[in-house]
């Protein structure tokens, strides 16, 4: 499976944007994530004002640009590609919206039919401070035989926050049965804790407007998961902080990364996040890393995140 994790600098929600697009064109060279195109000829990368075909730098990003992508890798016989749109709306706000089959069209400059969540804020509605930084990561992963998922984060690491709190997470997870998940597609957004509780969580355990997460209704997916679906993450069914609950060590005295699990609130456990995405201990420090010079893991949160930047 592929993976590519990035550190870049930001310091406005327009260069946000631009390193994302960088990562997924250049870094990545698209062969994880790509920009969608369903005209032959026209990439979805918009500037604010028309379609455009590239952003060389920040100040090509306007206000209300956007881009959308999609897995290089359709998933199962129904050749499934979610879809990310990750948008630059004013000077304060980063967005993301997720369509969970697709659908994207310039003409429409929309998802369409498609079920798909709004466009959820996940950065803090200001501009990153000077000296602030962006962490960004992709990956594929076997489902099983026949199916490979796809995944997209990031994480805004801002000088003026001392907090980790301004964080996406968009694409696959590990289902239960593949079988009765044919499309397995997730958006968490915003703050990467699981207390369960706080407004913006991970973990928010609420059906309402501040739980931002969001994940399938349906089989056939055709419900819009603007007010539905609502989602969480968490170490097992109660949502109090990991730190509360079973946080292990090895025989080393070492953290134990614990599995996270996605549930659609109050009705069901819908899978796992794998080795890619983890529950940790709440007394780690953001931004902690299991090695010193050759980092394979990052914590954000109470998340314990695969991150190699040799990759």
């Amino acid at each position: 499976m592929g993976f590519k994790y990035r550190v870049v600098s930001t310091v406005s929600t327009a260069e946000t944007l631009f390193r994302i697009y960088d990562f997924v064109t250049n870094t990545s060279s698209q062969s994880i994530y790509r920009l969608v195109n369903d005209t032959g000829t026209a990439v979805a990368l918009h500037n604010g004002t028309t379609f455009v075909t590239s952003f060389a730098n920040a100040a090509a990003v306007a206000a209300g640009s956007y881009m959308v992508i999609e897995p290089t890798t359709a998933l199962g016989s129904g050749n499934y590609r979610h879809q990310i749109r990750i948008n630059n709306t004013g000077t304060t706000v980063n967005s993301v919206q997720v369509s969970t089959r697709g659908g994207w069209t310039n003409a429409g400059a929309a998802f369409g039919a498609s079920s798909a969540t709004a466009a959820t804020q996940f950065n803090d509605g200001a501009a990153p401070g000077a000296g602030s930084q962006l962490y960004l990561g992709c990956g594929t992963f076997a489902i099983d035989g026949s199916n490979t998922g796809t995944y997209f984060w990031a994480n805004i690491r801002d000088t003026g926050s001392a907090n980790c709190d301004q964080m996406a997470y968009a694409g696959n997870y590990y289902p239960w049965a593949i079988a009765s998940d044919v499309n397995p597609v997730c958006m968490l957004a915003r703050v990467p804790e699981l207390d369960g509780g706080s407004n913006n969580e991970f973990g928010r355990s609420a059906l309402d407007a501040n739980t931002l997460s969001r994940c399938v209704v349906e089989y056939a997916q055709t419900t819009s998961l603007v007010s539905a679906g609502y989602a969480r993450v968490g170490i097992n069914d109660d949502p109090r902080a990991p730190g509360a609950v079973t946080i292990l060590r090895d025989l080393a005295g070492n953290y134990v990364p614990l599995p996270v699990y996605l549930f659609r609130n109050s009705t069901a456990m819908l899978g796992n996040f794998g080795d890619h995405l983890r529950g940790i201990d709440t007394s780690l420090n953001d931004y902690d890393v299991n090695h010193a010079t050759t980092p394979t893991r990052i914590v954000m949160g109470h998340l314990s995140m695969h991150f190699d930047i040799t990759l």
